[in-house]
C-alpha cells in the first residue's frame, strides 16, 4: 500500500512550521535509527527536548486523527511521536527498513505497521531528496507538495536520495493499525478505491440507491469489523 494523503496541513501552515523549526537545535539523525539503518542515515533532526517541536507534533497529530482519508486507509490505533528531519546538500538515507517496534526506550512500545512522511517543503525548494519506495514492480520516487503526506508499508525497503540543492524538510512517523495484517489492509484499501470510484460516477446524493455500491460498502465494513483489533 502506497497512498498519498493530500492537504494533511494547509500548504501555508506546513511552510510556517518548517520556517519555525529552522531556528531550533538539530542533532545527528542517526541517533534515532536502529540496527544497520544507523550506518546509512545522514540527516539531522530537531532535538527531542524542543518545546516548539512538541507543540507542532501535537498540532499535526490532531490533524491526522481528524483526516477522513487517513483514518479510512491507515485504520490507526496509535501514532508515534513525529520526528522533524532536514536534509541539506549531500545528506541522504540509504536503503533501509524501519524499526518493527517503536518507543521501546520510553517503555511504551508501538508496533510499526505503516510509515508516514509528511512533506514540509515543496518539491521546488530542493533538488534530489526523493523518497524512493521499493515495490514488486519498480522503485517509486515520491516528492509531494508541502502539507501532503504519503503512507507506505514499514515492512519494505525505502530510501531518501541525496539532496543536491536546497533543504528537504519533512515530519516522519509510524502508525500501529487496527488491522495488523498488511494483505488485509490492502484488500480494504482496494475495496475503498472501488467504492470511491463508484461514488464519483453515481448521481450526486444517490449512491445509497445503488445496490452494488451498498453491497460492497457492507462487505468492506464487515471485513473491517472482522479483522480489526481494538
Amino acid at each position: 500500500m502506497l497512498v498519498r494523503i493530500p492537504a494533511v496541513l494547509p500548504r501555508a501552515e506546513a511552510k510556517e512550521i518548517a520556517a519555525a523549526l529552522a531556528a531550533e537545535r538539530f542533532v545527528d539523525g542517526a541517533s534515532s535509527a536502529g540496527g544497520t539503518a544507523r550506518g546509512v542515515k545522514r540527516n539531522e533532526e530537531v532535538a527531542p527536548e524542543s518545546p516548539r517541536a512538541a507543540e507542532f507534533r501535537r498540532r499535526i497529530t490532531e490533524q491526522l486523527w481528524r483526516n477522513e482519508l487517513f483514518a479510512t486507509l491507515a485504520m490507526p490505533k496509535r501514532i508515534t511521536a513525529l520526528l522533524f528531519s532536514r536534509y541539506e546538500p549531500g545528506m541522504t538515507y540509504g536503503d533501509h527498513i524501519d524499526n518493527t517496534i517503536m518507543n521501546l526506550a520510553a517503555g511504551d512500545p508501538i508496533r510499526a505497521d505503516i510509515s508516514m512522511t509528511l512533506f514540509l517543503a515543496d518539491p521546488d525548494d530542493y533538488e534530489g531528496g526523493a523518497l524512493v519506495i521499493e515495490s514488486d514492480t519498480a522503485p517509486q520516487p515520491v516528492k509531494l507538495p508541502a502539507g501532503d503526506a504519503v503512507l507506505y508499508p514499514t515492512t519494505g525497503y525505502h530510501r531518501v536520495d541525496p539532496v543536491t540543492r536546497g533543504v528537504r524538510r519533512v515530519a516522519v512517523g509510524w502508525v500501529q493499525s487496527m488491522v495488523r495484517d498488511a494483505q488485509r489492509r490492502q484488500i480494504l484499501t482496494e475495496m475503498w478505491v472501488a467504492l470511491d470510484w463508484m461514488h464519483r460516477r453515481l448521481p450526486p446524493g444517490r449512491a445509497h440507491e445503488d445496490a452494488s455500491f451498498e453491497r460492497l460498502k457492507k462487505a468492506r465494513a464487515n471485513l473491517y469489523r472482522l479483522w480489526a483489533e481494538v
